[in-house]
């Protein structure tokens, strides 16, 4: 389940305040690219969180079509979507061990206790935290807690990984290592990748296939490379934000 489709897809949430729908995105046709690294860039608001929440099933009430393989996700439980998603504000069980944060997505895999053991410990190794296994999370330092999160995506094998800005706050080696883990989990997976940001270099930088969401459409798409050389106002605006967010 590696292909993923956006049909006219619509979503809206109600202001209580006002009393009226604000509208997200109307009528948004794309189709992510299977077993890609695929890269959507838009502003911050421009509904890239809300449209991973309605990917991994954490939204359902929206409008139009949503098909992975061509199968209505309506159809498809959250369960057999082999989705893992490590969002923005990652959770974190400080109660917990490492490994039993690591190990908490596989509570609703029909796996037995050994595969447990051996797929926590073998993310572990690959991220190179195994000695942190039996520590509190509070005990690790940020850049730890990080590959704990991110071996808890892992942990579960899956087809479809999605990342909504989840290292927008580490320090650039950090994530530059992070991000090698994740390209080279997705070749031995052949997952399908989608992570979201509004940052026009970390997009150029890591994806293979680049989506640009500007009022609700998808107004351009390419490799880095034809991203990198457009002319395009939106796209050097982006970048020119990019810029001055780096200076700050």
């Amino acid at each position: 389940m590696a292909s993923i489709e956006c049909k006219s897809l619509s979503f809206s949430y109600q202001n209580k305040k006002k009393e009226t729908d604000i509208e997200v995105f109307k009528d948004l046709n794309i189709k992510f690219e299977s077993e890609k690294f695929n890269v959507l860039l838009g502003e911050s608001g421009s509904g890239k969180t809300t449209l991973l929440n309605i990917i991994s099933g954490i939204e359902n009430q929206y409008d139009g079509e949503l098909l992975f393989d061509g199968q209505d996700a309506r159809e498809i439980s959250i369960r057999r979507r082999h989705i893992s998603y490590m969002p923005q504000k990652y959770i974190i069980y400080d109660k917990m061990t490492v490994f039993d944060n690591i190990a908490f997505p596989l509570r609703f895999v029909d796996i037995t206790p050994d595969e447990v053991l051996t797929r926590v410990r073998n993310v572990a190794k690959r991220l190179g935290i195994s000695q942190c296994l039996s520590r509190r999370p509070k005990n690790l330092s940020l850049g730890q807690q990080q590959r704990m999160v991110l071996a808890k995506a892992l942990v579960k094998d899956p087809e479809i990984i999605l990342l909504d800005e989840p290292m927008s706050s580490v320090d650039p080696l950090i994530k530059e290592e992070l991000f090698k883990i994740i390209k080279e989990a997705k070749e031995e997976l052949n997952a399908t990748i989608i992570f979201v940001t509004h940052n026009y270099m970390d997009a150029i930088r890591y994806g293979d296939i680049l989506y640009v969401l500007k009022d609700s459409q998808i107004v351009a798409k390419g490799t880095p490379k034809d991203l990198r050389d457009s002319k395009d106002e939106y796209l050097v605006y982006l970048k020119s934000e990019n810029v001055m967010e780096d200076i700050k």
